[in-house]
């Protein structure tokens, strides 16, 4: 059995029933899906439950988190996200404490195949692993600066991490994140304060695992 965690509001609901869709149809096995939310209407919580629960024996869970006040700061100008792009940082928080690892998808992902070798992966001395985004890495002088990254450090895509709950409880990583995004300016939202709090603790996976959408 294998954790998934993704996050959505009503607005998203359609793309995230895609990406569960995909997920559960290219993979035979058996998935508890946590799905984070803070405005998310009785019908469609019905049709992900019972997409969900209609393939591999397979449970969903809901979580409100209309009460979580993250504060966050952005640059003027950037796009808007809605506070559920931050849930995924609130996951030691959110989820049982028996859960040692899950999967975070972005709702707007398709899965294409077998994921399970994800699961397989050594993450003792890592707190995610993650594809390089090749977009960013980091976007400018000021960005790098602000993440106190140098140019040749990788930078990753927080759309699509596998995550190791243990690791992040045994070193507080929550509260560095939420730290990080009251303290600082942040141009990517939740990534740059994963990308700052994490350098040199995020395994890098190969990009056979997931193709972003270079456009």
């Amino acid at each position: 059995m294998f954790h998934v965690v993704c996050s959505t509001d009503n607005c998203y609901a359609p793309y995230c029933g895609t990406m569960l869709c995909s997920l559960l149809t290219n993979n035979i096995y058996e998935f508890h899906i946590h799905v984070l939310y803070d405005d998310l209407s009785d019908e469609n919580r019905l049709k992900l439950s019972t997409l969900v629960t209609s393939k591999h024996q397979s449970k969903c869970f809901f979580y409100n988190l209309c009460g979580f006040d993250l504060h966050e700061n952005q640059v003027e100008g950037c796009r808007n996200l809605s506070k559920s792009a931050y849930y995924r940082l609130l996951l030691v928080s959110i989820l049982p404490t028996d859960i040692e690892k899950v999967l975070y998808l972005d709702c707007d992902i398709i899965v294409c195949g077998d994921i399970s070798y994800l699961w397989k992966i050594d993450l003792e001395n890592y707190a995610v692993a993650a594809i390089s985004d090749l977009k960013i890495m980091p976007l400018n002088g000021i960005h790098s600066q602000t993440l106190s990254m140098s140019y040749d450090l990788a930078y990753f895509n927080s759309g699509f991490m596998l995550v190791n709950l243990s690791y992040w409880r045994r070193y507080n990583l929550e509260r560095r994140l939420l730290t990080f995004l009251k303290t600082h300016i942040v141009v990517f939202h939740d990534q740059d304060a994963l990308n700052y709090v994490l350098k040199g603790k995020w395994f890098m996976l190969p990009p056979q695992a997931c193709c972003l959408n270079m456009v």
